[in-house]
Parts: C-alpha cells; structure tokens; sequence
C-alpha cells in the first residue's frame, strides 16, 4: 500500500508529547509505523508544515500539497489526530474529504486507524477535535498572561523598535545559576538623536515624503542642505531590514505615532485572532499603556505640535479623498499602479504626480513611475523617468488585445466556452449525485443537533461546552443548506438563448479596452490573473524626452493552453504593431483549460 506522511509542529502549541516537539521526529517514526505495516513511503508523498499554528488552514502550504495529492496514496499516517489541526470543524471537514477519497488515516502514537464512516465516529472525531481545540485557546491564554504581567511593568514582550536597545536582565536562582528572567528598553542615543530630528522636521512644516529623501541623502533639490541642519548630514541606517536598506515615508509617519517615544510603552493594541480557517489582525479599542519616564525621547511640546499638525493634514486629505471619490464614482484611477516595477530598482510602478503643457495651457495630468524614486530619493533609486496615465494605459492594453484578442480567438474562445456549458448542462447524473451528497450531509449535521439538544437535557457535560458545539452545528447546517440551494439553480439545458450569448460574449471580450476602464478596481484583478508576473518598465529616451518602455508576458492559459505565452514590449507614444514580439512553442494548438 502507498502510504503518506503529514507531520506539524507548531510554536505555540505548547504541546507536552515529545513527538510532536519535533517535524523530524514525527516523520521518522511515522516511517517505522509504516515498515511495520509492510507499507511504502515515497519522498514526494511526505508532507510538512513547521512552525504553524494549527489554527492555520490557509497558509499550510503542506497540508494544501497534502490534499492535492490524495488520488497518489491509499493511507495517511500522522503522530495524533491534532497534528492535522486544532479545529473541530475544520478537522472534522478534511477528515472527510481525505476518507472520502478512499485514503485511511492512521495514528501512530496510538496506533489506531481514524474511523470516519459512521455518525458515531464522526462525533468523537468531533469532539478530540473540540479537545485540541481547547487545549489551544488554554495554551494562547497562558501565553498572553505571561506577556502581560511583563507589560505591566513595561518590559519587551517581543520585537525590536528603532531608538531603543533589547536588554536581557538576569537573576541568581537558588541554585545559584544566572537565569534571565526578562528583556528591557534601553534608550539608543544614536537612534534617539535620529527620532529627534524626524519630528523636529516634520514640526517645521516638511512631510513624510521629504523627510524620508532627506534621511536617504537625496542629493536633489535642497535634501542635502536639509539633512546637514537635522541629521548633521549623515544618512542613518535604515529602521528594518530590507532589500533597499532605505527610509520610506510610510516608516517616517509610523514613527511619528509612536507614544513610545514619550515614555508610553504600549501592549495589546492589536490581536491576533483566527477566522476562516487563517490569523487575522485586529485592532482592540482599549489596550494597556504603561508609563516609563526613563524611556521618554520626545519632550511634550514638540510631540504635541505634531500630532496637532498630523491631525490637520489627515483632515484635509480626507476631504480631497471624499471629492475624488464623490466625482469619480471609483475609488481608483490608476489601471496599472501595482502591476509594473521599475527596471532598475524592482521597487513598484505606481501613479505619481506630473503636469502637461506649458503656461496658460499647463495642468496636471497623472503619470506612473517608480515608487523609490518618487519617495525615496535616486540615492535609493536613480529612475527619474515619467510615462503619462493614459498613454501607458493605451500601449499595454492595445498590446494584450492586438496579440491575443484576434478575431479568430475570440470566435475560438467563445465557440470553446459554449461547448463547454453545454457539456456540462449534459451532465444532469453529476448534479443529482452533488446534490444528493450534499443531502446526506445535511440530513447528517440534523442528527448530531438533535444528539446535542438531548445532551442538554441527559448529559453531565459542561453547559458551555455543549451549547458551543450546538452553534457551531447549526453552523454547518447553515451551508449546506446554501450549499444546496446553490446546486438546485445550476441553468438547465434550454434556459438561455444560445445565439444572444454567442453574441453577448463576443461583444464583451472584443471591446476589452472598455472593459478594463470601465471597472478599475475589477479590472485590475483581472489583469493581474492574466499576466505573468509584473510589466516591467524600463527609462528610455525618446525624441530627447525621458520616457519609460514597457515589457512583459501574459499567462495566455487564461485563454488557452498554459504553454502558452505572448510577450508584450513596446515604447510609449508608438503603435503597439511597431514594437510587438509573440512567441509560442512550435506546434501549438489552442484549448481551454480544463
């Protein structure tokens, strides 16, 4: 038999199995369980996810591996049932979609096999789920605890923040070992001075963007003049460890909120919780400032006459956000910001100020260019050039349709795309057996809630844990009950006019460059689906004019086969036709994915 491996380890676990301590162990000895049982062990059927949270579902590139391979062995072998997750409903989910597969799922540890093919069994499958479950909130509980008692006294609980120093503080135990028993601040006077002079400028009237090209000695304009008065002319090392090395104006505004900085150490002002299956951040209204005169870098004055500043100009761009977003009906403009970098830095293409004509004929018009230049300075990186909105619009999109929305393609594409609806409207046996499954799973999930609402009533089990689980049934009922209605509104055949579809498709995908402007925010998406990778914009001159010159490629399996690819280049203010390559492989014959 082929046998599989998944093994977990998670940093917040807490788990007290030494197994489970370690990703190798549980691998090795999940490989002993299965020379036991005269099963084989293949490289590529070892699936491993080190250091997640089992609270994680998403962002577990191995289970995800793990899932997608379930049709390559016949048993999976795991330490215990909690290194698939420590979720109940969701481990009760995949449980069932690995034994749906035919695969049978065996724990070493206690070398017995998880029997999934009864109501009884998928209960206490359930409930060692709710147990992990709970084993996990107790651990994430008695961490949080211990973080802040050491918050209240104003001690590090984790990171590192630019103008101080993470100091270790040891004691003497009994034994007379020294053990460190906590981590303290300690002011950084290099960084202090530096901080010092971020809101000392920011308070004389220069903002984010400035003083950002002014700590990254821009030797533009007047930034050398600037960073002589703040920062005795010295570029300071950057504040994170980046590809750059540089300042950004994002990390100067960050700075300029700190409390830190006037002896406020903060704790619990964002939370880290678990919804949909992966961790999110959330921001909690009342969270613990704890008072630490000695780490005070900012006196008062200074740091009241910026946040009053700050607060001022958040209002007023608040206000040119609500205009624009008022006139435009969109909340964007700016079809390509994010999708292109910049040649020389790799840093993004975004939408930068820029001005048309000149004199009384001069105005501003929006042009894309690289974002560390335009923020940073050309001490970070020395591509100044500029290409206009709408002319960069115009080449990438005439390039996309004139190499891949042909007329003979698009006929193809939409003839492929009708076939394929009408195939699937052929198929009445697969919709009845979804829905019939789909039945059986409801029917299923309507037992267990009347074995918990008996439970209520003949159980000792605690009322809170049985009235959670009772929700989080009625949960599951819920979906499939969406689920159902879902699949009972699929079109049958003879519902939809085939000649009117023919054409309205036809219409929709050869006016594409409509279709890409009429809905920014969605077209984007979409664009970002077709390429593969980012459009790669690279400074020219052209005409004695800085300019930019685009190059990319498109991933043409979103149309047809994946091997597929047109490479798209061409020199802003040309016809696309001038400046064009396509490269296909020999031989190729278009298809739509499957």
């Amino acid at each position: 038999m082929r046998a599989a491996i998944y093994a977990r380890k998670s940093t917040d676990d807490n788990d007290r199995s030494i197994d489970n301590k370690s990703v190798t162990r549980q691998v090795d000895n999940a490989r002993a369980f299965a020379e036991e049982k005269g099963w084989t062990v293949l490289e590529d059927l070892i699936f491993v996810d080190d250091g997640i949270s089992g609270a994680e579902f998403k962002g577990r590139p191995g289970l995800s591996r793990m899932l997608n391979s379930l049709e390559h062995f016949d048993v999976l072998i795991m330490s215990e049932a909690s290194r698939l997750g420590r979720d109940m409903t969701r481990n009760a989910f995949y449980l069932g979609e690995i034994t749906d597969h035919g695969v049978r799922v065996f724990y070493y540890l206690s070398r017995e096999e998880e029997k999934f093919d009864t109501p009884e069994t998928r209960l206490m499958a359930t409930l060692r789920g709710y147990a992990s479950e709970v084993e996990r909130e107790k651990a994430s509980q008695r961490s949080r605890d211990a973080l802040e008692r050491k918050a209240k006294k104003g001690f590090n609980t984790g990171g590192v923040v630019y103008g101080y120093d993470n100091v270790p503080v040891y004691a003497m135990s009994q034994s007379g070992e020294k053990t460190r028993t906590h981590t303290d601040y300690a002011i950084n006077h290099e960084q202090a001075s530096v901080i010092l002079g971020i809101f000392t400028m920011y308070r004389d009237g220069h903002g984010f963007k400035s003083i950002a090209r002014t700590l990254n000695c821009d030797a533009e304009r007047d930034y050398p003049e600037l960073s002589q008065k703040y920062f005795q002319g010295v570029r300071p090392g950057a504040p994170r460890k980046g590809t750059t090395g540089s300042w950004s104006p994002s990390v100067v505004r960050e700075m300029l909120l700190r409390e830190r900085y006037v002896g406020k150490v903060p704790w619990g002002e964002h939370k880290k919780v678990y919804k949909g299956g992966t961790q999110i951040r959330l921001r909690n209204d009342v969270f613990l400032h704890t008072e630490r005169p000695d780490l005070r870098i900012i006196p008062d004055e200074l740091w009241n006459a910026v946040q009053k500043r700050i607060a001022g100009m958040r209002v007023a761009h608040q206000t040119s956000i609500d205009a624009l977003t008022a006139s435009s009906g969109r909340a964007s403009r700016y079809l390509l910001s994010g999708l292109g970098r910049c040649a020389i830095c790799g840093s993004r293409i975004v939408s930068v100020g820029g001005t048309k004509g000149t004199g009384a004929t001069r105005r501003n018009t929006p042009m894309y260019g690289c974002s560390h230049n335009q923020n940073r300075g050309s001490a970070v990186c020395s591509n100044k050039h500029k290409i206009y909105q709408e002319e960069a619009e115009t080449a990438v999109l005439g390039a996309i349709q004139q190499q891949i929305l042909t007329p003979e393609s698009v006929d193809y594409v939409v003839e492929q795309a009708l076939q394929k609806l009408k195939h699937e409207l052929r198929k009445p046996d697969s919709r009845q057996e979804q829905i019939k499954r789909l039945q059986a799973d409801l029917a299923e999930s309507r037992r267990i809630l009347d074995r918990l609402s008996q439970a209520l009533v003949d159980t000792d089990s605690p009322l809170e844990t049985v009235l959670e689980m009772l929700a989080k049934q009625e949960a599951r009922k819920k979906e499939l009950e969406s689920a159902l209605e879902d699949v009972k509104r699929v079109i049958r055949p003879g519902a939809f006019d085939e000649r009117r579809l023919r054409m309205l498709l036809t219409s929709r995908m050869t006016d594409f460059r409509g279709l890409m402007l009429g809905d920014v925010a969605t077209a984007r998406k979409a664009l970002g689906e077709l390429l593969e990778g980012d459009i790669v914009f690279a400074p020219v001159v052209r005409d004695g004019a800085k300019t930019l010159a685009f190059s990319g490629k498109t991933k043409a399996g979103a149309f047809w086969a994946p091997a597929f690819a047109v490479q798209l280049s061409a020199l802003p203010g040309t016809r696309p036709d001038n400046h064009m390559t396509m490269a296909s492989p020999r031989g190729f014959e278009p298809r739509l994915p499957p």
